[in-house]
Parts: structure tokens; C-alpha cells; sequence
């Protein structure tokens, strides 16, 4: 009776430790997918392939005051006047301008009686030759002078239509010989002014 109980223990031990071994015949189940992030290099620099620039209604650009059509055509309208001023320039010339705004200009000393006198330039080519003096009218007595001859004033009104910050307008060139003889510059930022030529005429 022992012996029977004993071979019956012995074979539910060898069953119970059979059923706790892995069955290699047997597949394990599909591991859940693996799912990579790629980090973010913070470092690297953008790869821009093209910027478009933003316009307005009007077909403008946000960051042009004037758009560039109208400033491209007033630039080939400078372009023109400056051929205009080759063509019929004297080649000696006096010249007066102003600036009526951007400047303080100060009076020294007492003024002399009689109207107030201010030097023109006597340009001969494009070299400045002499200064005459001459009574200025009293309406731009208050204005700054500028010693600019005619090639001063095509750098300048250039110079602002080349910038698409700086708003140009009023640009007024002279009938005869093609050359700026007003205009009004408005870069931001409380910059702005007008400059006028006073005065021109051919010289010897």
C-alpha cells in the first residue's frame, strides 16, 4: 500500500514539474510594435528653398511704403531725367537748394540790414568752382542750406527710391534741363524732409 502511494506522488511531481518547463514547440506571441521618435535638432539650420513675400490687396509689399511697381517706375523716370541733364546740362551753372525739415540752422552775429544773403554755388562740369553770394528770398530764409550741385541731388533722390523703407513723392524735375527741383523724403522715425532748389541758372 505504501509502495502504490509512493509511485502515485512520484508520478504527480514528475507531472507538475514537466508542465512548469517552456514548450519550445510552441511560438511566442508577436511583441507589441516598437515606436521610435525622432528628436528634434534644434541646432540645425532651416533649409529655406524660396521666400515669398508677402503683399497686400494692392499688390504691394508690406515692407515697401511705396510697392515696387511705383517705385521701379520712378525709378526709370529718374533714369530719364538724369539722360535729360546730360544731354542739356550748361557746363557751368549756379546753384541754391534748401532742406526744410532735419536740421536747425543757427544765425551768428547780428543781422546786416537788407535781405538776407546766402551763397550759390558755381559749378563748372561737376567740380564746385566758387561761392557768390546773393539775397534769398524770405520765404526759405528759415530753411537749411545744402552745397549740393545737380549730380548731388540724383544721388540723393536715388539713394530713397532705393530704399523700401523711405517714402518718396512730389518729385518735380525741372522742364528744361531734366534735373530734381523738389521732392519730399519720409525714411520713419521723424525723418523727413523736403528739399527745393532755390535757385538755377547757366553761369560763366
Amino acid at each position: 500500500m505504501f509502495i502504490v502511494f509512493a509511485a502515485a506522488a512520484l508520478l504527480l511531481w514528475v507531472s507538475a514539474t514537466a508542465g512548469g518547463q517552456p514548450d519550445s514547440t510552441r511560438r511566442p506571441p508577436n511583441p507589441a510594435p516598437v515606436i521610435r521618435l525622432r528628436a528634434v535638432d534644434s541646432s540645425r539650420t532651416l533649409d529655406v528653398d524660396s521666400i515669398e513675400v508677402i503683399k497686400n490687396a494692392a499688390g504691394s509689399s508690406f515692407f515697401d511704403r511705396l510697392g515696387p511697381v511705383k517705385r521701379r517706375a520712378m525709378l526709370d523716370s529718374l533714369e530719364a531725367q538724369r539722360l535729360l541733364w546730360a544731354e542739356r546740362r550748361p557746363r557751368v551753372y549756379s546753384i541754391r537748394l534748401v532742406v526744410t525739415e532735419g536740421c536747425i540752422f543757427i544765425r551768428t552775429g547780428k543781422r546786416a540790414a537788407g535781405p538776407l544773403r546766402r551763397d550759390r554755388l558755381v559749378v563748372r562740369d561737376t567740380t564746385v568752382v566758387r561761392r557768390e553770394p546773393a539775397p534769398i528770398p524770405r520765404f526759405v530764409e528759415r530753411y537749411c542750406p545744402r552745397e549740393w550741385r545737380v549730380e548731388d541731388l540724383f544721388a540723393d533722390v536715388a539713394d530713397a527710391l532705393s530704399d523700401s523703407l523711405a517714402h518718396v513723392q512730389d518729385i518735380r524735375y525741372d522742364e528744361i534741363y531734366g534735373f530734381p527741383r523738389s521732392y519730399w523724403v519720409d525714411r520713419g522715425m521723424h525723418r523727413q524732409w523736403r528739399v527745393i532748389v532755390e535757385s538755377f541758372a547757366p553761369a560763366r
